[in-house]
């Protein structure tokens, strides 16, 4: 058996994170500064990378493929330490991705409201709409602030005569009577006119 000669130390190796925000950057330090450090970059979140040049994870966190009521979820990848002296220290680190629907900075596992279209999460369950989805919005009960009637709304009216109006009879016949009112009147002022012009011609001569 081979013993380690020398221990690992990792600066911020267990870390929770908001999504779409940038870890603390997670620096391996082995005691055997001629050690190889391994990282396995396929088990870390997306866009966080391991550099070998100064042995640190680091990286903004963007996870695609959250699933629908999925909040939070955990990464572990493994840390493989090979000393100089060919033995070997494996340690894992996990990251730790809190969803962040909204990109407000509050995770939604803090948030109320995760996709801050105005509606709370709790709602939005109650009335059957996505929570974690802002084009999906509650039905809004509308209810009639009064009612509206019409009068003689159907009736039957034969061509070329008025249909009924409200309160006033027939709109056509109506509107026929005040014309020939309005005939009348205009006559009578022409023929008072004509009488009053001959007697001051009359008058002239």
């Amino acid at each position: 058996d081979i013993t380690p000669i020398g221990k690992v130390d990792i600066e911020n190796e267990g870390q929770t994170a908001t999504d779409k925000t940038a870890i603390k950057d997670i620096v391996i330090k082995p005691s055997d500064k001629d050690a190889t450090v391994v990282v396995d970059g396929s088990k870390l979140p997306n866009g966080v990378t391991y550099d070998d040049t100064d042995k640190t994870i680091s990286g903004t966190v963007d996870v695609q493929d959250w699933g629908k009521d999925e909040e939070e979820r955990d990464f572990t990848t493994t840390v493989t330490v090979t000393n100089k002296d060919g033995s070997k220290v494996e340690k894992e680190i996990t990251i730790t991705v809190q969803r962040d629907t909204d990109g407000d900075g509050t995770p939604d596992i803090k948030d109320n409201d995760d996709d801050n279209d105005g509606v709370t999460n709790q709602e939005e369950l109650d009335k059957g709409s996505d929570p974690k989805d802002p084009n999906s919005i509650p039905m809004i009960d509308i209810t009639p602030i009064g009612k509206v009637d019409i009068e003689n709304e159907e009736q039957t009216a034969t061509d070329k005569t008025a249909i009924k109006g409200p309160n006033t009879g027939y709109i056509g016949n109506g509107g026929l009577q005040v014309a020939g009112l309005l005939s009348s009147i205009g006559a009578l002022l022409g023929v008072g006119f004509a009488k009053k012009r001959k007697k001051e011609e009359k008058h002239t001569k």
